[in-house]
């Protein structure tokens, strides 16, 4: 685990058998489009990752592999969303909480009187 700006960075490595370097070239596309500074075009990309993410669309039968990469699919998918951060190094793919912009540090302070 490493960290940034105070923050850990939290290695995901979901057991996915044969399908570990699929997860990985996902969460690179995940990355770049979470990247994205227009809000409304990254949040249309998301959208458009989980549709592929689906099991809606699938076809029968499926694996419980292939249905364990789904799902690690949209879990990162539902990180990105909520602005976590997302890295992928030597095929590993690591995640942060966001910082809340705007806010370093605060200090509670209670007034009370007599």
């Amino acid at each position: 685990m490493t960290t940034s700006n105070g923050r850990d960075w939290f290695v995901l490595k979901p057991e996915l058998n044969g399908f570990s370097r699929q997860f990985v070239n996902f969460c690179k596309r995940v990355e770049v489009e979470n990247q994205t500074s227009d809000e409304q075009l990254r949040s249309q990309s998301l959208r458009s990752l989980r549709h592929e993410s689906s099991l809606i669309n699938a076809k029968a039968p499926l694996s419980d592999d292939w249905i364990k990469l789904q799902l690690a699919k949209n879990v990162v998918l539902d990180l990105a969303g909520q602005s976590w951060h997302l890295k992928i190094e030597n095929r590993s793919v690591q995640v942060h909480s966001p910082v809340p912009v705007g806010i370093r540090s605060f200090r509670l302070c209670v007034m009370v009187e007599s």
